[in-house]
Formats: C-alpha cells, sequence, structure tokens
C-alpha cells in the first residue's frame, strides 16, 4: 500500500485532500508545516509527499528543496492556491523537484489520479 504525506497549514484542506486518497486505498498521514513534514519523514517510510507552498515555520518551496536533498526517491506533489501575478509558484516548485503540482482548489479525482501517475513513475537515477 502506497504511503503519502500531505503537509499543508490548514486542516480543512488537509482533510479534504486525505478523503479521496483513503477511499482510493492509500494510507495517508499529515504535517501542518514543513518542519513537521520533515521529521515525520525522517522517521517514516512515505512515497508521495503534497506539500503546500504557503505555510508558516518553514514554506512549500524550502520543504520540496529539502525532500529532494535528503529523499530523492519520494515523489513531490506541490500545491497552491496562489498561481497568479509575476512569479508563479508552482513553476518555481517544480524547478526546485517537484514532480507536479496542482492549483487549488484541487478536485478529488484528480487529485488521486495525479499521485497514481507519478506512484508509475520510475525514481530518478
Amino acid at each position: 500500500m502506497p504511503y503519502i504525506l500531505i503537509i499543508d497549514d490548514s486542516a480543512t484542506m488537509r482533510l479534504a485532500s486525505r478523503r479521496p486518497l483513503e477511499e482510493a486505498g492509500f494510507e495517508v498521514f499529515e504535517a501542518a508545516d514543513g518542519d513537521e513534514g520533515m521529521a515525520f519523514l525522517r522517521k517514516s517510510r512515505v512515497d508521495v509527499v503534497i506539500t503546500d507552498i504557503f505555510m508558516p515555520v518553514k514554506d512549500g518551496l524550502e520543504t520540496i528543496r529539502e525532500i529532494r536533498t535528503l529523499f530523492p526517491e519520494i515523489k513531490i506533489l506541490a500545491i497552491s492556491g496562489k498561481t497568479t501575478g509575476a512569479l508563479n509558484y508552482l513553476e518555481v516548485a517544480e524547478k526546485l523537484g517537484a514532480d507536479e503540482s496542482l492549483a487549488k482548489p484541487v478536485d478529488g479525482c484528480v487529485l488521486v489520479a495525479t499521485v497514481r501517475r507519478l506512484l508509475q513513475r520510475e525514481a530518478p537515477s
């Protein structure tokens, strides 16, 4: 069974992401910020991390860089509700190492399909 970690400072968003993933048969864990997420990754096996970009303590961009450095085999899906403006943070997230990105609000079916697609990709060599 694949293990998924959702890192988002919004409990509502974590729950909205968790439900469809659990219904699809994934084991889902949660963290409220990047520091909490990294602490979880240091002690537990995870296949995919879904991280928000804008969070207090440690934001998603910092978290993506750290995951990519310490755990290159983990797939990363970046999500954000702020996708407009001079800087597209989802594009930045992919340049920093996110495998895919989605804009909030994320449809549950799209989320599950994206996670399944990520799990089918081979780890970088």
